[in-house]
């Protein structure tokens, strides 16, 4: 009998959280120094985007130094700044909270002021530091609490660049929606990447000449795919095929291996003696997603947002093994009182395959 990892018998009960930062962050060149310097940033967003106010710097290009109200705003840093301790941030993101972890985290925290990000503003495209000041504090420490006025906990402090943090919550109806957890699983910068890239192409899922349930990413050429990535121009000048191994299809490998709700295909466009002139990504929805009335309370998006894992499990299941889930189905809906109610036939399938010993692992835990 074929087995996948044993290890995720139920369906996920881990709280989701989700981030919505602007294409243009999502999709920009960065330069980044490891996956959890990555996952620092988009959690930092997300700690930040419900009490930013963005009206209050709304006439402001804040990504000018200039623009910075330092002395005309009180407590002007505080709106830019954000703080959580390691166990919070491994929590949201499902990360193994341990030694190895807390030496990645801190290593992180000690290069995130050189972390960058390529921005346009007007005619002018430049770098800028994604953070001001960043801070690690040891909750051991017995002076910690005197230096920073606050339990020992939030073992974390970041302060944003004012005008990238800005940028990244004033969407204007453009945006990526980072699942956190999904985030978490992904191991690579290029996975990592790439996650944020199709993310901010989702909506046009359906529209815009794309099938049902399909959606593209941009095209980029091998110049664009490099500058996006961090890639030296210079590298990789005879070795495309090893540039497109390592950049596009080992992380998109890893991405397809998440178990998302999504699965991915590198495209590319061929030219002369059948080099690739450009690369893109064509994705295509599992299991549709469940609507919800706006108005809807977090407990009901939670209950959704379980039922989603549920159906997605489904997926997964009847797909690995195809022969096995239509003989048990068969058998269910000839024993079930209910043949005809189609939800309640495949969660019983689901619990029978699970019970014979046939397992998903949908919802491994990110080192």
């Amino acid at each position: 009998m074929k087995t996948v990892a044993k290890n995720s018998k139920n369906v996920d009960k881990k709280k989701t959280s989700f981030v919505q930062t602007s294409t243009e962050i999502a999709t920009a060149k960065t330069k980044t120094f490891s996956p959890t310097s990555l996952k620092i940033i988009m959690y930092s967003l997300y700690k930040l985007q419900y009490s930013f106010d963005l009206k209050k710097y709304e006439n402001l290009n804040l990504l000018n130094k200039k623009n910075w109200n330092i002395n005309s705003v009180d407590n002007f840093w505080d709106d830019f700044t954000c703080s959580f301790s390691t166990k919070e941030f491994c929590e949201a993101l499902g990360i193994k909270d341990g030694g190895k972890q807390r030496a990645l985290i801190e290593a992180a925290i000690d290069k995130a002021y050189a972390e960058q990000i390529k921005l346009k503003t007007g005619e002018h495209t430049k770098w800028y530091h994604w953070f001001e000041e960043a801070m690690y504090y040891h909750p051991a420490s017995s002076s910690l609490e005197s230096e920073i006025g606050e339990s020992p906990d939030k073992s974390i402090t970041l302060t944003f660049n004012p005008g990238v943090l800005s940028m990244a919550l004033d969407h204007k109806g453009k945006y990526a929606y980072i699942d956190l957890l999904s985030y978490g699983k992904l191991k690579s910068i290029y996975s990592l990447k790439w996650y944020q890239i199709i993310k901010s192409y989702y909506n046009m899922k359906s529209h815009w000449g794309n099938s049902k349930g399909q959606w593209k990413t941009g095209e980029m050429t091998i110049p664009e795919l490099k500058e996006t990535f961090g890639i030296n121009m210079n590298l990789y000048l005879d070795r495309t095929n090893n540039l497109i191994q390592k950049v596009v299809k080992n992380p998109i490998a890893e991405i397809n291996e998440a178990h998302f709700n999504f699965t991915v295909e590198p495209q590319f466009k061929r030219g002369k003696n059948n080099r690739v002139e450009k690369i893109w990504l064509l994705c295509t929805e599992k299991v549709e997603p469940r609507l919800l009335p706006k108005e809807a309370s977090s407990d009901e998006k939670e209950e959704n947002r379980q039922q989603e894992a549920l159906d997605l499990e489904i997926w997964e299941m009847e797909h690995a093994y195809p022969k096995e889930w239509a003989e048990v189905m068969e058998s269910v809906k000839v024993e079930s009182p209910f043949p005809l109610f189609d939800e309640y036939t495949k969660a019983q399938t689901l619990s029978i395959m699970k019970e014979k010993g046939f397992f998903i692992n949908t919802n491994k835990e990110a080192d």
